[in-house]
């Protein structure tokens, strides 16, 4: 059996596609192959290694691993991938508990946050968060019942935490900026059921405020509980009756603007008379925050002066200083000490002042319209409290 050193492909090919070629042929070829890797330059010497040196190792071409390339040139052409964040309508569930309560706020909260969040199609987000809200304040919320009539199976009769409470304030705060922000739509008026919707949704929510204000909790005469809580509930040092935050204006705007509404839900008109129930059993105890369309927030009345006063008194605060009446300081917050040992005061006036808002009999009347066929956005519609030589005023975007 013959054998071909052949120094490459083509002579390979020549030798095994001729198979007449005699000897000498052969002999010729082989000769040639062994003359040209003769001629090859040999490979480098590595140089003499002793027992404790590394052993060199030479890898050829390694310098094209460590091009230069430069990045800046090839950045840009291709679009950002978009990330699909989905938002959870269906963890919005009926409530039984107060702890249910809270969790059903804030799923509702977070669906808002991200559907608020879709700026690609802001007319589909803004119909979903109407419909997301008023699904939780109509078919979720458990109603209070009457303080007149206490019903041992109502959901705000079991006992929480006086954190889930001041939770509870803070997110129905939080969530009537999503619904008047989702309300106020440039494009289109809204129609008669839309309103009737929005002022059952308002007035439940109003219900709901109140009744965790006066929850009791197990911090319930221990004194750990939140100063204005234990105020506006009666639970104080001493009896009383404890206060109710425009319920008697509140309850005849909601009758007005309620009476006439086109309730085609079932469940709106439910919330109705619910709503009119609970507003009407807080009649006899003294108003705060009794706040009307007619005229702008000026000034405290002086139940509200009554009540920041006993809150002031207890925790030690002054409430004068240098003849300052600082009453008005504490309650637009330009003296944070105040908020800072009764958190719930400051969500309930602003969670009250929003839903009270929403009972308006047009919208665009309380809370301008937003510019240039833009939604608001929920943060833009913040209130910002401020007070001056014992007077307070309050602004929202546009108004």
């Amino acid at each position: 059996r013959r054998a071909l050193f052949a120094a490459s492909r083509g002579l390979a090919a020549f030798a095994t596609s001729e198979p007449g070629l005699d000897d000498a042929v052969l002999d010729r070829a082989a000769e040639a192959a062994e003359a040209l890797r003769d001629a090859a330059d040999p490979p480098p010497a590595a140089p003499p290694v002793s027992n404790d040196a590394s052993v060199p190792t030479s890898f050829p071409l390694f310098e094209s691993f460590n091009a230069i390339v430069d990045e800046d040139a090839l950045a840009g052409g291709a679009a950002a991938v978009k990330i699909v964040r989905p938002a959870d309508l269906s963890a919005v569930r009926p409530a039984a508990t107060v702890s249910e309560v809270v969790e059903c706020l804030r799923a509702t909260a977070d669906a808002c946050t991200l559907l608020a969040n879709d700026r690609g199609n802001d007319e589909k987000g803004r119909w979903l968060r109407i419909s997301l809200v008023e699904h939780c304040a109509l078919r979720c919320l458990p109603m209070p019942a009457p303080l007149d009539a206490p019903h041992d199976a109502c959901a705000w009769a079991t006992v929480a935490t006086n954190a889930e409470r001041v939770e509870i304030l803070r997110l129905a705060a939080l969530i009537s900026r999503q619904y008047c922000s989702a309300c106020l739509s440039p494009k289109e008026p809204p129609t008669r059921d839309a309103d009737a919707n929005r002022y059952c949704a308002a007035g439940a929510f109003l219900c709901v405020i109140d009744a965790a204000a006066r929850l009791k909790t197990i911090e319930t005469d221990t004194g750990r509980d939140d100063p204005f809580c234990r105020r506006y509930a009666g639970r104080a040092d001493r009896a009383a009756a404890g206060f109710a935050a425009g319920a008697v204006a509140g309850a005849k705007v909601f009758d007005a603007v309620s009476s006439t509404a086109l309730l085609l839900d079932p469940a709106c008109a439910a919330a109705r008379a619910a709503t009119l129930d609970y507003l009407r059993s807080l009649a006899t105890k003294p108003q705060i925050f009794s706040w009307t369309e007619a005229e702008p927030i000026k000034a405290l009345a002086p139940t509200d002066r009554g009540l920041l006063g006993e809150i002031a008194t207890e925790l030690g605060f002054p409430t004068v200083t240098d003849g300052v009446d600082l009453l008005a300081a504490y309650f637009a917050g330009d003296e944070r000490d105040l908020f800072d040992a009764a958190p719930a005061l400051e969500s309930f006036r602003d969670a009250h002042l929003g839903w009270r808002m929403l009972l308006a009999p047009r919208l665009a009347d309380a809370v301008q319209p937003p510019p240039k066929r833009k939604l608001w956005r929920p943060g833009q519609l913040a209130t910002t409290w401020t007070a001056k030589k014992g007077t307070v005023s309050v602004k929202v975007a546009g108004s």
